[in-house]
């Protein structure tokens, strides 16, 4: 038969054949940072709200009861802790996760942070978390500043500080009011973040905490990394062109 004749009546008869071609996928591009809800726990437990499925949940924790050792809840990463090490009586730490809509209403569980400020934030599109610039003190002396390094880092980016003190004050040197959020917690639990979208340029940010007695600063960046498209593979079942149909004969 003239492979003309094959290419214009649809393929050989009684010939099947299956073709595999794969593409790139599209990558992913997050731009935006939104705090969609936020509270504060006074105790070991914290309950999750309602989130969707990529939420992530940052939780500044603290603590001045004596025993300070570390703490990670199952399933969280840690962007900055005094884990353990300074005074013994005062310990702070930033953990975070991305969630599951399954999550909702369950239980993160602490056996050491009994103050937790809780955040809950959305990206617009997909994504991979890596934190960086980690600084951690605790002391019974003035904390030394601690300094964010964000500049140059890629948006979106988002700083995070807290500090939990027997007696103290907000730290205030580069903190208000240019902090995107900030927050008093009661029992002496301080935090705060800056978020960096597309289109802004990530800085540098200092915590800078005062002397109240028993002291805990943590601080760090959290960065959500645009994710590589995976390969789109494309079926075409049977012979229906003249390629196809060369492809066949020659197999």
């Amino acid at each position: 038969m003239p492979l003309e004749s094959v290419y214009l009546n649809g393929g050989l008869i009684g010939v099947t054949k299956t073709y595999q071609t794969t593409v790139p996928g599209a990558d992913t591009n997050p731009t935006t940072i939104t705090v969609v809800n936020s509270g504060f726990t006074n105790g070991t437990n914290v309950t999750i709200p309602t989130v969707l499925d990529d939420d992530v949940m940052i939780i500044c924790c603290g603590s001045i009861n004596s025993g300070h050792t570390t703490d990670v809840p199952t399933g969280f990463s840690v962007g900055a802790s005094t884990n353990g090490s300074g005074e013994i009586d005062v310990g702070s730490q930033i953990v975070y996760k991305k969630m599951t809509a399954a999550e909702s209403g369950g239980t993160v569980s602490f056996g050491y942070y009994n103050w937790n400020r809780w955040i809950i934030v959305r990206l617009n599109d997909a994504f991979d978390i890596v934190s960086g610039s980690p600084n951690a003190e605790s002391t019974r002396g003035d904390p030394v500043s601690q300094t964010i390094s964000m500049s140059g880092v890629s948006t979106p980016v988002m700083g995070v500080a807290t500090y939990a003190v027997n007696s103290g004050s907000y730290p205030s040197t580069n903190v208000s009011p240019d902090t995107s959020y900030n927050d008093t917690s009661v029992n002496d639990l301080f935090s705060g973040i800056w978020l960096f979208n597309s289109g802004s340029t990530p800085a540098n940010r200092t915590w800078d905490a005062s002397d109240g007695g028993r002291n805990a600063v943590t601080s760090c960046y959290i960065q959500f990394i645009p994710v590589a498209g995976e390969d789109v593979t494309a079926y075409n079942s049977g012979i229906f062109n003249l390629q196809a149909v060369l492809e066949s004969l020659s197999a």
